[in-house]
């Protein structure tokens, strides 16, 4: 069978949907240069945040000044350095989930991906929003208001109390001894860092308050155990996935029964905080619970494995999720499935050949 033919009749394919942390300056500018309805979507999201998505990213390349934003913008602190908006939680959401929306139209409109063929839709934490619109729980513009609601109170988390100042941080080996990492968590910062994504076999992410990671790291470092090869700051601003994240996730609940309405998904969406396929009445309990819950990627990877999953497509800038499903499903003896991405043009030419 050819390799389009394949893809075509696949009742296994899933599309997995990136979270903060992946976004770059000019990400997706294949699409903006190829899509004229992708600034559609840019608008509706910028009239919500108030602020020109296409300015934050892409400026440079329209010749505008998406300039820099001083570190206490909001509540936000980072010393007097200065920021670009996009690595600014309430910037970078809305941004990272109007791009997957955009794509994932462009996917479905013109590159001809059914939605018949489309076994469960997944998303990395952010992602999930970018799961549930593709799954038609809400329209574009109320998914939108969600997001850049969630991105802002998350922002407002970080005060000018630089003890209080959230933080994640990636820390990869080759085989990493949790064990060990969770003894040194709860003897240098029990209850002010933890870990919040189990990324695969080789990375976990800490989330937490800054200084106390950094007083982990120092610690992690110096036994020089634990499989540990390095640990690299996220592009991440707060502590999400933890505890820490209680009182947001409290004002996401109240928001959500206020003033949004979820639809029956149209396309299985499965949780990665759960590991299993959610319906309608559970999906505000899901969005609420991910904030202080940890994302189980690593199980929610190998479950679809199990299901007999062949294909998994990215959808979003970079390719985080893919490189994490290739080693995931090469550690399980699954070398054979295929995983693309939609970063880059490049990548949208190998779909389009598939799905020719």
């Amino acid at each position: 069978m050819e390799e389009k033919d394949r893809l075509a009749e696949a009742k296994k394919l899933v599309l997995v949907f990136p979270g903060q942390g992946s976004q770059y300056q000019q990400m997706g500018l294949w699409l903006l240069e190829r899509d004229e309805n992708y600034k559609k979507y840019l608008d509706v999201s910028s009239n919500i945040v108030g602020r020109s998505l296409l300015d934050i990213i892409y400026g440079e390349a329209h010749g505008t000044n998406y300039g820099k934003i001083h570190s206490n913008h909001g509540n936000n602190n980072a010393g007097s350095r200065n920021i670009a908006p996009l690595e600014l939680t309430e910037f970078a959401q809305i941004s990272i989930f109007t791009l997957e929306c955009a794509t994932y139209d462009f996917l479905i409109n013109r590159l001809g991906l059914k939605k018949e063929n489309i076994f469960a839709v997944i998303g990395h934490s952010l992602g999930e929003y970018g799961a549930l619109y593709a799954a038609g729980v809400f329209d574009y513009e109320n998914g939108a208001k969600l997001v850049a609601y969630r991105g802002s109170i998350m922002n407002a988390m970080n005060s000018s109390d630089t003890e209080s100042k959230g933080m994640m941080a990636a820390v990869i080996g080759e085989t990493l001894d949790l064990d060990l990492i969770r003894e040194v968590i709860y003897d240098v910062a029990p209850y002010k860092v933890f870990i919040a994504n189990y990324n695969d076999y080789s990375q976990i992410v800490l989330s937490g308050y800054e200084f106390e990671i950094e007083k982990v790291i120092a610690k992690l470092s110096e036994l020089k155990k634990g499989g540990i090869r390095k640990i690299i700051p996220l592009k991440v601003n707060v502590a999400s996935h933890c505890p820490l994240m209680s009182g947001v996730a409290q004002k996401l609940d109240k928001f959500i029964e206020e003033n949004v309405s979820f639809s029956d998904p149209v396309l299985p969406f499965f949780s990665t905080i759960e590991v299993s396929f959610i319906d309608k009445r559970n999906i505000k309990r899901i969005l609420v619970d991910q904030l202080t819950k940890p994302i189980r990627w690593v199980e929610s990877v190998e479950y679809f494995l199990k299901q007999g999953a062949e294909i998994f497509i990215e959808v979003g800038p970079a390719k985080v999720l893919s490189n994490l499903i290739k080693r995931i499903a090469s550690r399980n003896g699954n070398d054979n499935i295929k995983v693309f991405s939609t970063d880059k043009w490049e990548d949208i030419e190998n779909l389009r050949c598939v799905f020719a």
